[in-house]
């Protein structure tokens, strides 16, 4: 049987501020917005414990403090939790790109405000098997209009990337970037320093060309909460 791969290191990208979702609480940061008595980003931090991920960084900005009152270092959720403040809003690539001295080996990349129950095992598994430099997790959604798109080869390589707004006569299948990635330290080349940038708009759009890029795609349980009606889903 083979050896079940484990990977030690996830990012989370914590630091959104909700605008849409201020209508319903602007006094906490998005990744704080409770589901069912819990903050979204406790689901996150329970589910790398359970594939035994022994640290996580969480890259805050807004309202940070509110998180690291919550979950402190980790030690009652079983996980070595770090902060990674960003001294300005980054988008989704600056933060990631600031701890590149602490990420010598593949690690996990979630959004603070993606709910999820998925095998990451599998996901790992996939990303070795395919021996891809980065993987994304992509499905059919029921907002295409308005998410990340991309387009695959029969190997499941990444061969076209679509970011949000799209041209108007785009002709395209629903498969969404589901904001939840597989990076070698190698993808860190391509990302600059202290530049706000977004991975979906920034760098994904031409990362295939320099890179081997796949996608993993699952029906898994994959949702954004970023406005009140999603949330309320």
């Amino acid at each position: 049987m083979d050896k079940v791969l484990k990977m030690k290191v996830a990012l989370i990208l914590a630091g959104g501020k909700g605008t849409r979702l201020s209508q319903i609480r602007s006094d906490i940061p998005k990744p704080m917005m409770p589901v069912l008595g819990k903050p979204i980003l406790e689901y996150q931090i329970n589910l790398l414990k359970e594939h035994e991920f022994t640290d996580v960084w969480l890259i805050v900005n807004h309202l940070y403090n509110h998180i690291e009152e919550y979950f402190g270092n980790g030690e009652n959720f079983g996980i070595n939790i770090h902060y990674f403040i960003e001294p300005k809003p980054l988008g989704t690539v600056g933060g990631v790109k600031a701890l590149e001295s602490h990420l010598k080996e593949p690690f996990l990349v979630l959004y603070g405000d993606v709910m999820m129950n998925m095998d990451l095992n599998r996901l790992i598994q996939f990303h070795h098997n395919k021996s891809a430099s980065a993987t994304l997790v992509v499905h059919p959604n029921d907002h295409p209009y308005d998410s990340d798109l991309l387009d695959v080869d029969g190997q499941d390589k990444v061969c076209a990337f679509y970011a949000k707004p799209h041209p108007q006569n785009l002709v395209y299948r629903n498969l969404v970037n589901a904001a939840a990635y597989v990076f070698n330290p190698e993808v860190l080349n391509y990302l600059q320093e202290g530049v706000k940038a977004d991975f979906g708009k920034d760098i994904f759009p031409t990362l295939h060309q320099k890179i081997d890029v796949y996608a993993y795609n699952t029906p898994e349980y994959l949702k954004d909460m970023g406005t009140p009606d999603r949330l309320h889903k």
